[in-house]
Parts: C-alpha cells; sequence; structure tokens
C-alpha cells in the first residue's frame, strides 16, 4: 500500500513538471505577482465625455493635385486603390486644410488647388466623416468673408453635410498673430455665416495649439472668446515619454476654466516622433538605433494606442491623427501617414490596422466612462465608452512584455463582447479572438499578449479583405 502511494507521488510529480514545462514553452509568462481581484472599476453613472466625436485622420488637401502625383507616386489610375483603402479605414472625425491659394489673384494661385480641396472634402463625405475645414495660412480679416462663402458653397451649393466645424488658421500662437487679432478673424467669419443664414450649421473650434505659450491662449480663448467658441483644439506630438505629460497639461488648463468658458477640447493633430539621424525621413525620424522610418514600425502603432487611452481618460472629445496618406504639403517632405506611398503601393502600416480598431469599435457621439484603478498599474491602461443604452466597448493595453491578465468590473452582467486584437499575429495586423462575456456580477476576464491592444465591443465589425 506505502509502495502504491509512493508510486503515485512519483507519477503526480513527473505530470505536473511535464504540465509545467509544456505551458511554459507554449504559453507567454504572467506578469510576475499577478493580480489579485480587480485591474480596473468602470462607473457607467459618472461621464467622463458627454460627446465624443470619434478617431480620426488628417485628408492632405493636395492630394489631387500635379505636385502630390510628382513627389508621391499618386496617379490618376492608381488613386481607386488609395481611396479604397481611406474609405475603409473609415476615419470619423477628419481635417482638412483650406489654403486661400485656391483663390484667383492670390500669389501661388493654382485652380488645381481648388479641385484638389472639394474632392478631399468629397471623399471625406463619402467615408462618413464628421469634417473641421482648417483656414490653414495667413488669416486676416480681409478674407474671412470670402472664407464664409466658401464653407456656404461646401454645405449649401454641392451638399457637403459632413463639414461641420471650422477653425481659423493652423497652430496659431506659432504665428505674429495676436490674441486680440485672432478675437477679429473670427468675429468677421460669424458675421457673415449669420448673413449667409448657417451659423447654426457650424461649430467653430479655436486654437491648434502647440505647447509655446498655450497657456494665454487658453486662457484668452475661454475668457474673450467664449461666446463666439464652441471649442478647443491643441497639437501634440512626442517622443518617448511627453504624451501623457502634454495631455496632463493641457487637461489641467481645461480644468480652470468657467462658466462659458467651458468647451470640449480636441485634439486635432498628433503622432510619434523618431531619433533625427538626417535622411529622407528625418520628419518624423528614425526607430532609435535604426535605419528604420518608425512611422512604419509596431513601435509607432503601439505608442499610439498608449495616447489614444490616455486622451479618452483625460476627457478630450476628439482624436485626428496627423495624418491618413502620404501627400505633398509644402515644400518639404513629411512621413507620418498610416498609409504609405503611391511609388510604394500604397501599403498599409501597422498604424493603419491600430487605428481601424478604434474607428469600428465606437459610435461619434459616444460617451466615454469614467475607469478607474484600484490599484494602479505601470503597464496596464483601460478606457471605456458607452452609447447610453446597449452597447459598449472596452479598450485594454498593456506595456509589459509578457501576456497579461485583465479584470474588469462595472460591466453590464452576461454581456458578450466580441474580441479584436492588434497585434496578435506580431505583424501589426488585426485578428478577431474568441469573444468574452461578463459573469452575473458584471464582471470580464481576458488576456493581453505582450505589448499588445485588444478591444472589446458590442458592435458588429467585418475586418477588410482585399487590402
Amino acid at each position: 500500500m506505502k509502495r502504491n502511494k509512493l508510486l503515485y507521488c512519483v507519477v503526480l510529480f513527473v505530470v505536473s513538471a511535464f504540465a509545467s514545462c509544456y505551458k511554459d514553452d507554449h504559453q507567454p509568462p504572467m506578469v510576475e505577482g499577478g493580480h489579485v481581484g480587480v485591474d480596473f472599476v468602470i462607473d457607467y453613472n459618472k461621464v467622463i465625455t458627454e460627446n465624443f466625436l470619434g478617431f480620426g485622420t488628417q485628408y492632405n488637401n493636395n492630394l489631387y493635385t500635379t505636385r502630390t502625383y510628382e513627389s508621391d507616386g499618386v496617379t490618376e489610375g492608381n488613386l481607386p486603390d488609395l481611396e479604397k483603402k481611406v474609405l475603409a479605414l473609415g476615419s470619423q472625425y477628419v481635417r482638412i486644410f483650406f489654403d486661400k491659394k485656391c483663390w484667383d489673384g492670390v500669389s501661388g494661385y493654382d485652380p488645381e488647388y481648388k479641385t484638389s480641396f472639394v474632392r478631399t472634402v468629397e471623399l471625406a463625405q463619402k467615408t462618413g466623416a464628421l469634417v473641421n475645414i482648417t483656414y490653414w495660412h495667413s488669416s486676416i480679416p480681409e478674407d474671412m468673408k470670402k472664407f464664409a462663402d466658401e464653407i456656404y458653397d461646401l454645405i449649401v451649393n454641392k451638399g457637403f453635410d459632413c463639414v461641420k466645424q471650422v477653425t481659423i488658421q493652423n497652430e496659431v500662437n506659432s504665428t505674429k498673430i495676436t490674441p486680440d487679432e485672432y478675437r477679429v478673424l473670427y468675429s468677421v467669419f460669424i458675421d457673415r455665416l449669420n448673413e449667409l443664414g448657417i451659423r447654426d450649421k457650424i461649430q467653430l473650434v479655436g486654437g491648434d495649439l502647440v505647447q509655446d505659450n498655450q497657456k494665454t491662449w487658453f486662457e484668452y480663448m475661454s475668457s474673450s472668446m467664449a461666446t463666439l467658441l464652441d471649442g478647443y483644439s491643441t497639437h501634440i506630438y512626442w517622443d518617448n515619454v511627453k504624451p501623457v505629460e502634454r495631455l496632463s497639461g493641457v487637461a489641467d488648463l481645461l480644468s480652470n476654466m468657467q462658466g462659458q468658458g467651458i468647451k470640449p477640447c480636441y485634439i486635432t493633430e498628433y503622432g510619434v516622433r523618431g531619433e533625427k539621424t538626417g535622411g529622407a525621413f528625418n520628419d518624423p525620424g528614425y526607430l532609435r538605433g535604426t535605419d528604420t522610418p518608425i512611422g512604419r514600425t509596431n513601435e509607432c502603432a503601439i505608442r499610439h494606442v498608449t495616447f489614444h487611452i490616455n486622451a479618452l481618460n483625460y476627457g478630450f472629445a476628439g482624436l485626428v491623427k496627423w495624418d491618413c496618406y502620404k501627400a505633398k504639403y509644402d515644400n518639404g517632405n513629411q512621413y507620418f501617414p498610416v498609409i504609405g506611398s503611391g511609388e510604394d503601393g500604397y501599403p498599409l502600416y501597422p498604424s493603419y490596422w491600430m487605428t481601424w480598431a478604434f474607428t469600428h469599435s465606437c459610435k461619434p457621439g459616444w460617451k466615454v466612462l469614467s475607469t478607474t484603478s484600484p490599484v494602479p498599474s505601470a503597464h496596464k491602461l483601460c478606457a471605456a465608452l458607452s452609447d447610453g443604452a446597449s452597447n459598449y466597448t472596452i479598450y485594454a493595453q498593456t506595456t509589459a512584455t509578457v501576456q497579461t491578465s485583465f479584470v474588469i468590473s462595472g460591466v453590464p452582467a452576461n454581456k458578450k463582447f466580441r474580441v479584436l486584437a492588434w497585434n496578435d499575429d506580431l505583424m501589426g495586423g488585426l485578428t478577431e479572438l474568441e469573444s468574452v462575456t461578463s459573469d452575473a456580477e458584471g464582471v470580464v476576464r481576458f488576456n493581453v499578449k505582450p505589448d499588445g491592444f485588444v478591444t472589446l465591443t458590442t458592435l458588429d465589425f467585418s475586418l477588410p479583405e482585399g487590402l
């Protein structure tokens, strides 16, 4: 009898050891220490942002011009391929520059610019996006009535009901325009909108601010332009450590606003900067220590995920990534897009698929919900949205180099979520995983692979094919 017991113990030890080895060989290790209890608590009664406009990209207004055809391999023959990929991305919030070089008699005028601008807005209309038209260069009061006429033409004559927002002057606090002069620009523009009878069709967003002197400008807009503006906007670019600092800095300024000065703030440009080593890809740069343009890497995409989740939790009301596709803006070259150049066949970078996961897992107008962590983690991030009814989405990211488990409470009981994972294939693509369902107490459990990101959503989606 004792011999049998001894034999049983030996067999049990061998089986356990084999199982342990098998697990180590076939599963990434769990985070050291694991977790006890809940990682994040979603509070559906506490709303951070009432009306989130969505995730999107900048559409270059010069896409359909000779200068882009000559510099970026774009042709009328291959444009359908690009447009297909742009439409499939499904940007919810799109920003497009208007350049007064569209006007006859202005220095640098070329009729191509106006034709291209209109075609670009038409592309956004097909996308189904909400569009912000930003007056780009050299804003002066004398031009604001004519600019208002352009907006009228887009909305009334051409029927582009996607045009919902207007911003005057890109990155105004980097120009010679003073705050008082800025106020005059909007006043003249608004007067003309009222004359045309379309003021109620347009939200006016002010700022597009860079970091320098932003405090002065936010304070001025909230105190002296509160009756003119419907929202504010900021631009954020970063390297390894800057994005959370920049987000929290703007959020702190917004939290000090009072009365009519309290308005939503949108991030209308953002992107990752790499190492500047010289060469064609110096803007935005290269993956540190390599000769690989950072915009083409998984590292670029995962940093954007971190930015998105933090931006949601800080209360920003819409995000427009710089930018969607490769086209010519000024005399220099910029390689920030999620879709590569025409001469390369419009390749889709990892950041394209990362963005797709966001644009297809929530709807414009959804609410961003409070998500807190009882025990803060250095490597786990989470944000949540809802339509206020039956649809919910959870974004979860790990920055750990090992597989990470998540336990999230405050979810509706017995709710089934489809699971979309970015980079599960380690190639920067998207994979639909097995669905998960919350338990009777409203707790949902799932794992995220190293340096990974998953979306849990109740929405239907179909991964695009043939791109």
